[in-house]
C-alpha cells in the first residue's frame, strides 16, 4: 500500500510543461478489467465517465462487473466457487497533462458493490452434491492511478490503470488489486 501511495504522489508531482493545456470537458472510458480478490481471479469490464471540472480535476462515475471462479478440494469434496462483483463508484480524479501527450492521474472512488457467490460441492465417486448461493450489497473503494497516452484530440489510450480495491459486504472485508487498460474518448474542450 505504501508503494502505491508513493508512486501516485510522484505521478502528481511531475513538472508542468509551462504551456496552457486544453483538456476535454467530458471523458468516457471503456476497458477490459482484471480484479484479483481473495486469491480468485476475476475478469470483467469497466466503464467510467464524467466531467473534467478544470485542467487538473475530474469527477468520475465508474460502473464495473467482474466474474471469477475457482475449484478447490476441501475435506475430500470438489468445491466450485463462482463469484460476481458489480460496482458503482464515484469520486475525484487528479491529473496533469505533460508535453501535450501524457496524462498521469490518481483517483479515489467510493461507492457500492453487489457481490453474488455460488458454491457447489461434489464428493468424487458419488452422486452426493450440495450447493449454496448468497448475495449482498456493501461498500466499495478503489484507490489508484494510471497513465493515458493521447492518440488525437478525441481519444487516448489508457496504457494502464492500477487500483487497490476493497469490497466490504456482509461484515466481511476483502481487498485486492485491479488492473485495467482500454480507450478513453474525449468530448468538448475546457
Amino acid at each position: 500500500m505504501r508503494k502505491i501511495m508513493i508512486t501516485l504522489g510522484l505521478l502528481l508531482l511531475l513538472p508542468l510543461t509551462g504551456k496552457a493545456q486544453e483538456v476535454a470537458a467530458m471523458e468516457l472510458y471503456g476497458s477490459y478489467s482484471h480484479l484479483r480478490i481473495e486469491e480468485i481471479p476475476h475478469h470483467g469490464w469497466n466503464l467510467t465517465f464524467g466531467p473534467n471540472l478544470n485542467k487538473n480535476l475530474g469527477l468520475m462515475v465508474e460502473l464495473s462487473g467482474h466474474y471469477g471462479s475457482v475449484t478447490e478440494r476441501i475435506f475430500g469434496a470438489d468445491v466450485k466457487t463462482e463469484s460476481r462483483v458489480h460496482s458503482i463508484l464515484m469520486g475525484p480524479r487528479m491529473f496533469e497533462t505533460v508535453a501535450d501527450k501524457w496524462t498521469p492521474y490518481a483517483q479515489f472512488l467510493l461507492g457500492v458493490n453487489h457481490v453474488d457467490v455460488d458454491a457447489s460441492g461434489t464428493i468424487p465417486g458419488t452422486t452426493t452434491t450440495a450447493s449454496v448461493s448468497d448475495g449482498d450489497i456493501g461498500l466499495g473503494l478503489a484507490l489508484g492511478g494510471g497513465l493515458d497516452m493521447k492518440i488525437n484530440d478525441a481519444a487516448s489510450l489508457r496504457i494502464f490503470q492500477a487500483d487497490y480495491y476493497i469490497v466490504r459486504v456482509g461484515g466481511f472485508k476483502s481487498e485486492g488489486a485491479r488492473v485495467t487498460a482500454g480507450i478513453v474518448f474525449r468530448f468538448g474542450q475546457r
